[in-house]
This record gives C-alpha cells, sequence and structure tokens, in this order.
C-alpha cells in the first residue's frame, strides 16, 4: 500500500533533489527575511525598539535555518 513511499526514498537523485530543495527553503525562509532586515537596518533613520526586535528576529531566523537543515533529511536510507 505504502510501496511508493520506499521507492520514492530509494530513488538515486534523491540527495540531489532534498540538497536542491534545502537551497529554497534556505533561500525562501531565512535568506529573505535577512536581506530585508539588512535594508531595514540601512535605511535612514533606525529606531531603537524597532531594532530590538529586529535583532530578535534574526536569532528566530537563526533557528529557523538549524531546524531547516536537521530536517532536510539528506542521508541514503
Amino acid at each position: 500500500m505504502f510501496g511508493w513511499e520506499r521507492v520514492h526514498r530509494d530513488d538515486g537523485r534523491r540527495v540531489s533533489r532534498k540538497r536542491l530543495q534545502l537551497a529554497a527553503d534556505l533561500l525562501l525562509f531565512t535568506v529573505a527575511p535577512i536581506a530585508a532586515l539588512i535594508v531595514y537596518w540601512t535605511s535612514e533613520p533606525v529606531r531603537a525598539v524597532l531594532l530590538a526586535v529586529s535583532v530578535a528576529e534574526v536569532a528566530l531566523v537563526t533557528v529557523l535555518a538549524v531546524q531547516i537543515v536537521l530536517y532536510a533529511d539528506l542521508h541514503r536510507p
């Protein structure tokens, strides 16, 4: 009944697909937010409260990046 899952994991190109997916996930969910924060930090008036929030966002994005990498499942079965 669940043969597709086994065949799908045994595919010879699985690791390359997973690496590509990892790159896309990191780009979308971590690089883009950090780029937005850099744009904010380089803008003219940066308020202290929002700067503190943005630093907290960097910490959260870093945690997210670690979780994405940990769950990328790049090893072969």
